[in-house]
């Protein structure tokens, strides 16, 4: 009985990091924003964190009728912005940018980024399924 109860608590144990790499490991871009959808926001940015997981870029922008949104931008990782020629003093507060991206299924202001233009014409590809990749 003893024998029985070890190796079912092995074989479970070894399963359990495959059940949860598969619910946890796998993050979809479709599962969070309209991928069918495009949206460009211009403002002024507020942050930029430079994250492992995935970047932020924090943007502020005039709506229509004169109020100030904030919009969280989602991007890839440091590593593979780095790979498009991004670092981490890419944009700075006040770097007046464009953003080309989807839009979050939630309705909140927050986007996937595909691509980001300064003012003065610099075009920061964003590396990803949807958008350019890092062709500039």
């Amino acid at each position: 009985m003893q024998i029985r109860t070890l190796i079912a608590a092995a074989a479970l144990a070894g399963l359990l990091p495959v059940a949860a790499s598969a619910q946890y490991g796998t993050y979809r871009i479709q599962d969070y924003f309209d991928v069918s959808k495009r949206v460009t926001i211009t403002g002024s940015v507020v942050s930029f964190k430079w994250l492992s997981s995935f970047s932020e870029i924090w943007l502020d922008m005039t709506d229509a009728q004169g109020s100030v949104v904030r919009w969280k931008v989602e991007t890839h990782s440091a590593n593979a912005l780095r790979t498009c020629g991004w670092s981490r003093d890419t944009l700075v507060q006040g770097d007046l940018v464009t953003i080309e991206g989807v839009p979050s299924l939630d309705g909140t202001r927050t986007m996937r980024a595909l691509s980001v233009t300064h003012a003065d014409g610099r075009r920061f590809p964003v590396p990803g399924l949807y958008s350019d990749g890092c062709r500039s």
